[in-house]
């Protein structure tokens, strides 16, 4: 049973992570500092319909934490 959810959650965390870099930047170059790191004002906001309660709740606290980490590495 763990596999099991270990597995959705390891396809989860990767149609996120694959999401999160669909809606990267575009590389376009116009003129910036060339940093990078975003900063234009533009905001994601991350949903998550996962139940809190209930005997699914530590696999739903391992998957927003690996939600969390994600975003954390990506820089916010």
């Amino acid at each position: 049973m763990k596999v099991r959810w270990l597995a959705i959650f390891a396809c989860l965390l990767g149609a996120f992570a694959l999401g999160m870099t669909a809606c990267g930047d575009d590389d376009d170059d116009d003129g910036g500092d060339g940093g990078g790191g975003g900063g234009g004002g533009e905001t994601v906001n991350v949903y998550s319909s996962l139940p809190l309660q209930g005997a699914s709740r530590p696999q739903t606290t391992a998957m927003v934490d690996g939600i969390k980490l994600a975003l954390e590495q990506a820089n916010g």
